[in-house]
């Protein structure tokens, strides 16, 4: 199985708690450190500092055991390169359109917001906004 739905969240908390952070273009983290943003040579299971006061996302990060959180924006009309992660990510969509959607080894999901999603990006992925607004998630690696 490449997503897993786990738990429902409280979505509009999350909200809550994102609009108290600063501006970003693309990834903001929110655990680890903001000069590993985009490093390869960095040991991800290191990154376990939360870097902001965030009570609710914050508990979401302790009880999945989550490190090297991340907020990711991924503009209107745009996608990732097709890509594979050292270890599965958590991902938490906090707004996304209709038109959003992984592609996990050649496999199609769409990720509701409202719950936390398990998804394997050990394998060869891409996420792809095809939509006219922006996607935005919470992201962070866990062990397999």
């Amino acid at each position: 199985m490449s997503t897993k739905q786990l738990d429902k969240i409280d979505i509009e908390l999350i909200r809550k708690e994102i609009l108290s952070l600063p501006d970003f273009e693309s990834q903001l983290p929110i655990q680890g450190s903001h000069e590993a943003v985009g490093r390869l040579d960095i040991d991800e299971s290191t990154l376990v500092e939360k870097l902001y006061d965030l009570p609710y996302i914050n508990s979401i990060l302790d009880e999945f055991d989550m490190y090297r959180t991340r907020v990711l924006r991924l503009n209107k009309k745009s996608c990732y390169s097709l890509h594979s992660d050292p270890t599965p990510r958590i991902h938490i969509p906090i707004h996304t359109n209709e038109h959003s959607f992984f592609v996990i080894d050649n496999k199609v999901y769409y990720l509701d917001p409202g719950f936390v999603w398990w998804t394997d990006t050990t394998k060869p992925h891409t996420f792809v906004n095809a939509g006219y607004s922006e996607r935005i998630h919470l992201v962070g690696c866990v062990n397999a």
